[in-house]
């Protein structure tokens, strides 16, 4: 399945605020992760011959393994999104987000760029109740790790960032990291983690813009992940949520259930239609 794909990448931050960091239970946004295996299963439309809709279940596990399954796989990872989460760590012990803010002076912050294809999935604590929401998809992260030297450095212009560095005003460390994207070529255009300035900025840049173009080609294999979390509620941290999502083996199987009761329901539909159609 190939298709024509141009990607925008901001990261000029002149229509950012100045809003600051807010505690873990508060922020509203997505939280990156290290990616984790998605426990779902996935549904599968098509029409036979005589046009009679089926619905089929597999796993992205299933599909990720057979090169007919990326096309399923495309149609799950239907959004494609740029988003920054900044963090940081509070005296406490504790961490703070933000998607935009300044430095405090000798501070360490951890930047993670994302650009995603994605699909946002509901997790279920042991009660069965949606406790967050997951970010299913493939992703090319760029991550930076800085300490700064100075306060009211805008910590959202990656650019910017470079150029601090090559002042002096921050030190840092510049990764890339492709989650659920794999071909040979891709592999080998993976750069290593370099030191944090205008140089490695622009060509951490131009790196991911390459290996962006080789999502859709034939040979590239996709295997989504959940990416990143977003909380329902303010009672559990990220930590939480992810002990709970892996400790609760009952949710693929409360799924399994729920989607053979849609399908009894969308055959009855379709059958319906096809008896409507025939008087």
């Amino acid at each position: 399945m190939k298709k024509n794909f141009a990607i925008l990448i901001f990261v000029s931050s002149t229509t950012f605020g100045q809003s600051g960091f807010v505690d873990e239970k508060k922020f509203q946004d997505y939280i990156p992760i290290s990616p984790i295996e998605y426990k779902g299963i996935i549904e599968i439309y098509s029409r036979d011959s005589s046009g009679k809709m089926h619905v089929d279940t597999s796993s992205i596990k299933v599909l990720s393994a057979f090169k007919d399954g990326k096309e399923e796989i495309l149609k799950l990872i239907p959004h494609y999104g740029m988003s920054l989460t900044i963090k940081t760590n509070t005296t406490e012990g504790g961490l703070k987000f933000a998607t935009n803010a300044l430095s405090a002076k000798k501070n360490s912050y951890e930047m993670v760029f994302d650009f995603t294809a994605y699909s946002s999935q509901p997790i279920y604590d042991n009660k069965k109740q949606i406790i967050a929401t997951g970010k299913l998809g493939v992703t090319t992260r760029l991550k930076a790790n800085i300490i700064t030297k100075s306060k009211n450095l805008n910590l959202s212009d990656l650019f910017q960032i470079g150029i601090y560095a090559s002042q002096e005003k921050l030190t840092g460390t510049l990764s890339i990291e492709i989650i659920g994207i794999s071909s040979p070529e891709i592999v080998a255009m993976i750069p290593v983690p370099a030191e944090l300035n205008v140089t490695s900025v622009q060509s951490s840049l131009q790196s991911l813009a390459a290996i962006k173009a080789k999502i859709f080609d034939e040979s590239t294999r996709l295997h989504p992940q959940i990416l990143a979390i977003r909380p329902e509620t303010t009672t559990n941290t990220i930590l939480e949520i992810l002990n709970i999502y892996k400790s609760n083996p009952s949710s693929v199987e409360d799924l399994k259930m729920n989607i053979q009761q849609q399908q009894l329901q969308q055959q009855l539909f379709f059958n319906n239609q096809q008896q409507q159609q025939k008087q």
